[in-house]
């Protein structure tokens, strides 16, 4: 058994020793309490084994992968171990307590039955266990808090991290740039702050700002991430001669490379220690997001997945001092920064007219000007792009909308309306009652960064949406839009007497995709003006008025209107470079549109990822007499985003062919040579090399390049030669 193994056997020893055993005490107590199974809020007298369980969401560098499970901290003496090991749950137990483990505030007490298995806890389905509430480790106050961290650094007998001990200080704890402690000092307007552990004056233990360097006996290869990490914790209590949570609030642990999975990062909930996969702990975003689950935020999901993009709690990117954002409106609300400027509304009393401030300007609002407002369990907040939150990725400048779920919140929406068409956010059968929820902004007020914050107005209410304007005196009742009905003050949908409907939006070279035309706009009236495709994907009810057979936006706006439809999207979580500046399809969509043409016209980047927004979604037309593989038509692989048969044909990919190319399946199809559908003698030269735009390229680049390919094709001889495939060139 390795050292951890017997250091785990070890506590369970104590823990065994500790407890008092007794049959016919067991016998009574399982007759009482009906065996038990799942009674919370008791204690069990003659218990083997108790835990504290964390619920840990490790972040894996494929997102589709990302692993969730549960850890048992053992408890000797009502003290917690800092040790943490996997625990397999009975499904029974889990079925019915699972919503209460995601917060890693309980213990569990096992009176018999556990199995331990190296350095895992397994738990069989007939084991009695008892459900008990503990105390939370970390409670974030709205006092002003400063808190000691420790990173280790950790070396192995084979590797040791990337970097040194002075670039991982300067990249957790410089003031300037966005670092991790730069960063929480600012988004907590000061009242968290994060400074480097330094030790006692007498201590023989060397710990340079705040980076304590730790070589363990063992190799990383082939290890896994837990053995590692419960390896050098206890050499840092080694080090320190007692447990970490005496003498620091927070500890990051810098593990090197080479150990097994492809993961990133975890942290414990609730807890002092946080861990890293190498350069992962010198990213601002990564150590903004583990460290806030150790001060008890859960993840920001948007669509089940760590996906929200509005701050840190969704998933990292491993770029260094980037983006400057914040938190959520539920973890701003959970975080208590902002006790004083927080309200929760009923709508069932009334509508609710007042203003929602952005968190960003906090020191300026007003007793009447709230950060995050709760309804229900809705959060809402303005989510503006500016200062320590001027780089968040999604939902930029709009009032955001999460829900609080079990084990995360969700990210349900975002309006940005102007006061003329007062976009909203609807829920219907609020509270199971028949009624529906209305969240609508009425109107946005810019501060002017000195004594007044930036704000909208909104209007929260159940069948109703009451506007509040502060020269009026009395509130402007707007008209709830009802579908498919239009609401009484929406503006004329006639067109211009000179217009005639556009025509077909498809371009020549694109088969019969099916599309919006992001590049073109229609007339929609005297009030609104010129608008686009994307105007109308965000305007739920004036679709219901333009999307009409004959009207210039059925046309122009074909997939929104429902015209025709495809699986062709843009690819959100994808980050590309235009002008040596990072950026999203999500911010390309809110630029002008008059730059979408330049910025998808580049050669890489854009147009692989804004499928949509570029207008390059691929034919949809299969050719069924010749074996060949689709060049340009795209598939959707979860947690990897849009791909082509090129991808699929690489050598690495040998389980998604096996996940994909099966007859049931669409991509079979597609990418019909590569899945074994057919077969011919027709193939690009592996070993090619030719110059395009002045770089070096191969068949398989081309291959993926639809807007490349068939210009290169039909202009080069040489490339048709080498790439006969690609290029169609079969004999």
């Amino acid at each position: 058994m390795n050292q951890i193994a017997s250091l785990f056997t070890a506590i369970l020893l104590l823990c065994t020793l500790s407890s008092v055993w007794s049959s016919s005490s067991s016998h009574n107590n399982k007759n009482s309490k009906k065996g038990l199974r799942g009674i919370e809020d008791t204690v069990l007298e003659d218990t083997v084994l108790k835990c504290r369980v964390l619920y840990v969401g490790t972040e894996m560098l494929n997102s589709a992968e990302n692993d969730e499970e549960y850890m048992c901290m053992p408890i000797v003496d009502d003290v917690v171990s800092e040790f943490a090991y996997p625990l397999t749950l009975p499904p029974s137990f889990l079925d019915e307590y699972a919503d209460k483990l995601y917060a890693s505030d309980r213990d569990i007490l096992i009176e018999r039955g556990q199995l331990i298995d190296e350095d895992h806890v397994r738990i069989p389905d007939d084991a009695l266990i008892q459900l008990v509430r503990a105390s939370r480790v970390v409670t974030v106050a709205d006092e002003y808090v400063t808190r000691k961290m420790l990173i280790v650094r950790v070396s192995t007998e084979d590797r040791e991290p990337s970097l040194n001990a002075t670039q991982l200080s300067e990249k957790t704890f410089a003031l300037r740039d966005y670092t991790m402690r730069s960063q929480y000092l600012a988004c907590s307007h000061g009242k968290l702050a994060f400074n480097p552990y330094v030790p006692p004056a007498n201590t023989l233990t060397t710990i340079s700002g705040g980076v304590l360097d730790v070589k363990l006996n063992m190799k990383a290869d082939g290890t896994s991430r837990i053995a590692l990490t419960n390896a050098a914790i206890a050499a840092t209590q080694n080090a320190l001669g007692t447990k970490l949570a005496d003498v620091v609030d927070n500890v990051i642990i810098c593990h090197p490379p080479g150990s097994l999975g492809g993961w990133v990062a975890y942290a414990f909930p609730n807890n002092v220690v946080s861990v890293y996969n190498d350069k992962w702990c010198g990213y601002v975003s990564s150590t903004m997001h583990e460290v806030g689950h150790n001060l008890g935020f859960l993840h920001s999901n948007q669509r089940g997945e760590y996906n929200d993009k509005t701050g840190y709690m969704g998933f990292s990117y491993g770029i260094a001092n980037w983006p400057a954002v914040c938190f959520n409106g539920h973890k701003n609300w959970l975080s208590g920064w902002f006790s004083d400027r927080v309200l929760e509304v009923d709508p069932a009393i009334g509508v609710f007219r007042g203003k929602l401030a952005t968190s960003v300007d906090y020191q300026l609002t007003h007793v009447d000007e709230y950060v995050v407002i709760k309804v229900g369990d809705l959060y809402i907040q303005y989510n503006r792009a500016k200062g320590m939150n001027f780089q968040t990725l999604e939902m930029q400048n709009q009032v955001t909308i999460v829900e609080d779920r079990p084990k995360s919140s969700e990210l349900l929406a975002g309006i940005d309306g102007r006061f003329v068409d007062s976009k909203f956010y609807s829920q219907e059968n609020y509270g199971e009652n028949g009624e529906t929820l209305y969240i609508a902004v009425c109107g946005e007020h810019l501060g002017n960064n000195v004594t007044t914050p930036d704000m909208m107005y909104i209007s929260i209410g159940l069948d109703a949406i009451e506007c509040y304007n502060p020269v009026m005196s009395t509130p402007i009742k707007l008209p709830v839009p009802s579908l498919p009905k239009a609401p009484s003050s929406a503006p004329s949908t006639s067109t211009s007497p000179t217009e005639t409907p556009s025509p077909s939006w498809i371009k020549p070279d694109r088969g019969e995709a099916c599309d919006d035309n992001m590049f073109e706009s229609f007339y929609v009236g005297e009030t609104l003006g010129e608008q686009n495709c994307q105007w109308l994907q965000e305007s739920r009810w004036y679709q219901t008025l333009l999307c009409v057979p004959g009207l210039p936006a059925h046309n122009v706006c074909a997939e929104t209107c429902g015209k025709c439809s495809d699986d062709c999207e843009d690819d959100d979580r994808a980050i590309f470079s235009y002008n040596q500046t990072f950026t999203t399809c999500s911010l390309l969509r809110q630029a002008d549109p008059s730059t979408w043409e330049t910025i998808c016209n580049e050669e890489e980047g854009a147009v692989d990822h804004c499928l949509e927004t570029c207008n390059s979604c691929p034919s949809a037309i299969d050719n069924p007499e010749s074996c060949d593989d689709s060049q340009d038509q795209i598939y959707r692989v979860e947690g990897v985003g849009n791909r082509r048969c090129a991808w699929l044909a690489q050598p690495p990919q040998s389980r998604a062919r096996e996940k994909f190319c099966k007859p049931d399946n669409p991509v079979f199809h597609i990418c019909a040579e590569t899945c074994g559908k057919c077969f011919d003698n027709c193939h690009d030269d592996a070993t090619a090399r030719f110059l395009y735009n002045a770089k070096p390229r191969t068949c398989q680049w081309l291959s993926s390049k639809p807007l490349q390919w068939k210009a290169a094709c039909g202009n080069r001889e040489d490339i048709r030669t080498a790439c006969k495939d690609t290029c169609e060139n079969c004999d």
